[in-house]
């Protein structure tokens, strides 16, 4: 992997090759996990310029497989690394690369060169805040003291970009009769808190309290097709498709107060789980 810096640390292409053993076959149901540190390269930063090659060997070894990142953090240790070196070439402090580089608010939406969309972020704002919370000209001084005294002491600075919310996921929200609402979830929870979090964002939404909300997952006889729970994807595209559903849920809802109650919907609010005509909320 190499890099092109200018003086100032301003990042202006990368040129990476990777190698990836695969052993006696590709263990991945879809892609090896490789494809995913090449499509994670860019990380969080700003490349104009990118030249990406990826080589994958049969071997006769035991088959790869993902596990706890899937090839992201790789990606992340390579630029990382080299974020590091041009700063050292450079004679700058490694927190100039990263400032120089870093995607700014006004550049999203972004596609990154290797095709992946970034909605939004304030990467720069995050790492100001963790130089404020970590002290970091304080802890560059202590170092300088410390070295001075014969100690080996290195202070580490990393970014990293997750790639998330891939595929879709699928919801469906009932509303009962006694006021109370199903929130059927593709996603399957195995001890993240799924529920829980399905639950606020359709009480949220629909302005119920989370005893009143009760949430089915992995049940194949009454939810539709979903992909799985991996990659960091659950609250992503899980909670969204609840979150459009209960969405829709209130919608409907509004017409149908608009005809019991024989008044516009534009006339009608709602609060608490109750539509109520706009200044008579008996």
């Amino acid at each position: 992997m190499r890099a092109a810096f200018r003086r100032d640390g301003t990042l202006l292409a990368l040129d990476v090759h990777l190698l990836s053993i695969l052993g006696a076959w590709n263990a991945s149901p879809t892609r090896p996990t490789a494809v995913l540190t090449g499509l994670a390269i860019a990380g969080p930063y700003r490349v104009p310029n990118l030249r990406l090659s990826l080589r994958c060997v049969v071997t006769n070894t035991t088959p790869q497989a993902a596990y706890r990142g899937a090839g992201r953090p790789e990606a992340s240790y390579l630029l990382e690394r080299l974020m590091d070196a041009g700063a050292s070439r450079l004679g700058l402090d490694p927190v100039v690369t990263r400032q120089r580089n870093l995607l700014h608010p006004e550049d999203f939406p972004y596609r990154s060169p290797t095709g992946v969309p970034y909605d939004s972020g304030n990467y720069p704002a995050v790492l100001a805040e963790a130089l404020r919370r970590f002290d970091y000209a304080g802890a560059r001084r202590e170092q300088a003291r410390l070295r001075s005294a014969g100690r080996l002491i290195g202070i580490g600075i990393a970014a990293f970009c997750e790639l998330s919310g891939s595929g879709w996921e699928s919801a469906t929200v009932r509303a009962h009769p006694d006021g109370t609402v199903t929130v059927l979830s593709s996603i399957a929870a195995s001890g993240q808190g799924h529920t829980t979090m399905l639950a606020q964002v359709v009480g949220e939404v629909l302005q119920l309290p989370l005893e009143r909300i009760r949430v089915v997952t992995g049940d194949t006889a009454a939810i539709q097709q979903g992909i799985g729970t991996f990659g960091s994807r659950s609250t992503a595209l899980g909670g969204s498709a609840a979150y459009l559903a209960a969405r829709d849920v209130l919608e409907k809802a509004l017409h149908i107060a608009s005809h019991l109650l024989e008044v516009a919907p534009e006339d009608l609010e709602y609060r608490d789980g109750r539509f109520s005509v706009r200044g008579s909320p008996d």
